[in-house]
């Protein structure tokens, strides 16, 4: 009987992850994982003498009614048994996915996450130690999270799958089971005699992952190669271990074509107060560099700028032909409200804030003015738009001070009059190129759109001439009350050449 305690216990300990007296926050949903996971750290703790304070974090995403509700009890009575402390939550999971416009698995991960370092500053605080948060991802999870980018599309660094650890808002977020099969989770939880709660979604296979695990993954094996989640998981490794050889080597080349650029900083520090930031380099120098190299120099030039989505192949594609083109002056704009300019030799990655935003020149311009009859009529150029300032409101007590310009983010929607629509999906309906939908401009507040921008790369449909409106919000003729108005003046870039 314990035999495989010893292996669970050794396999986490190999990990490195464990030290003596940590004090750990530890995802808990009662399930075999991270039943597996916290009873192996309560033993190490008990056991072996590590002294570990752990508090347990459960969260009841009011999905499966009743059952989330026994599922939450459950979990509850196995800390108390084990004289762990349990922080249980409950978070209106599906209205929060229905707010923010994203899926409820995406809604779940962002609720979780976000308590869990609720939790951590608040142990941190306790303790005055910096805590660890531990999750129970398995070595099963890791091969169908590799399948899973297979499938949708991915590069190295995506093969790479999950790390056994990486920080998270200055935290170490943990896997000490990633090394771990389903197969041993399952004969521990058996051996030890624990009553795990069992989510019956996991075994539904309408779910992409679950079809992975449950359809797809057992096909291979069974008629292809009975060693192909091993395989799986030593591919991510190999592919980590190519990650961190060229992304040193890329920091390396970095360090030497960049000049004297405003705010200077290394390409991995943080990025705090990075929107108004020049990083200036080479650009004879980046167009000589290997593509490889080019990609992360560029991925980690994004993150000094806080442009935190739209990185791709295409925008690395156009950003090398800046450098490499023959006009001294080509320009292109990045996500995030960023620009990348040729300056000669040099080119130049400016921060939104340099030359993008509310209020900036050749963006978009806010005033408040008494009713709609007192907009006045577009000059040549000009396009405005009007928003029922007291209808919004309602919803945003502030919404000026809300209002942003910016590229596309996960879980943007625009209210389209029939209801809210994902802005991906609307730009597939109005045929926006797949390598110009990150760069599209909009005017949001949170992650909802109040209007798509115009933008001259569109030859025909609505972003060629006003863009998109928002169905909501509108300030009719007549009525009374002030309107929010926002005038956009058309400009036009120059075009990039190869």
């Amino acid at each position: 009987m314990n035999e495989k305690k010893n292996y669970i216990l050794r396999a986490m300990l190999d990990t490195g992850l464990i030290r003596e007296g940590q004090a750990i926050v530890v995802g808990f949903s009662g399930g075999p994982d991270s039943l597996t996971l916290l009873t192996g750290l309560h033993l190490l703790s008990e056991e072996r003498g590590l002294g570990l304070r752990l508090v347990a974090v459960h969260v009841n995403h009011m999905i499966r009614g009743a059952a989330a509700d026994e599922d939450q009890r459950r979990a509850e009575e196995m800390c108390r048994e084990m004289g762990i402390r349990c922080r249980s939550y409950v978070r209106d999971c599906p209205g929060y996915a229905a707010e923010h416009g994203m899926t409820e698995e995406e809604a779940g991960r962002q609720i979780r996450y976000g308590l869990f370092l609720e939790t951590a500053r608040e142990l941190e605080k306790e303790t005055g130690r910096c805590p660890s948060i531990a999750v129970a991802h398995n070595a099963d999870d890791q091969s169908e999270t590799v399948l899973f980018r297979i499938i949708r599309g991915t590069g190295v660094r995506g093969l790479s799958a999950m790390a056994p650890s990486r920080d998270i808002e200055g935290y170490d977020l943990i896997r000490p089971l990633l090394a771990v099969s389903r197969k041993d989770i399952e004969s521990y939880i058996g051996e030890q005699g624990l009553e795990p709660c069992v989510d019956k979604t996991n075994f539904q296979d309408e779910y992409s992952r679950n079809h992975l695990r449950l359809m797809v993954i057992p096909d291979i094996e069974k008629n292809m190669n009975p060693g192909f989640r091993e395989n799986l998981r030593r591919l991510a490794d190999n592919a980590r271990d190519d990650e961190d050889l060229l992304a040193a080597m890329a920091m390396e080349a970095f360090e030497k074509m960049r000049l004297a650029d405003r705010e200077t900083a290394d390409l991995e520090e943080t990025c705090e107060g990075a929107e108004s930031r020049e990083i200036q380099i080479d650009a004879r120098q980046f167009a000589d560099c290997h593509r490889a190299l080019q990609s992360r120099i560029c991925r980690g030039i994004f993150q000094l700028l806080a442009i935190e989505e739209g990185f791709s192949r295409n925008i690395m594609g156009e950003i090398a032909s800046v450098a490499a083109s023959p006009n001294p002056s080509a320009e292109l704009d990045l996500p995030g409200g960023c620009t990348v300019r040729r300056r000669y030799d040099r080119l130049i990655f400016s921060g939104a804030s340099e030359r993008n935003g509310i209020g900036a020149r050749g963006e978009v311009s806010v005033s408040v003015v008494a009713s709609p009859d007192d907009v006045p009529s577009p000059e040549k150029g000009q396009i405005i738009a009007v928003f029922d300032l007291e209808a919004l409101k309602k919803k945003y007590p502030d919404p000026l001070s809300a209002l942003e310009i910016r590229n596309r983010r996960p879980g943007d929607f625009m209210d389209i009059g029939s209801g809210r629509k994902k802005i991906q999906d609307m730009f597939v309906d109005m045929k926006v190129p797949r390598e110009y939908r990150d760069q599209v401009r909009i005017v949001a507040i949170g992650s909802e759109v109040l209007w798509i921008l115009p933008d001259e790369r569109m030859t025909s449909g609505p972003l060629s001439k006003k863009g998109r409106f928002s169905g909501a919000y509108k300030a009719k003729p007549g009525q009374a009350g002030a309107v929010l108005m926002l005038m956009h003046a058309l400009s036009f870039k120059e075009n990039v050449s190869n």
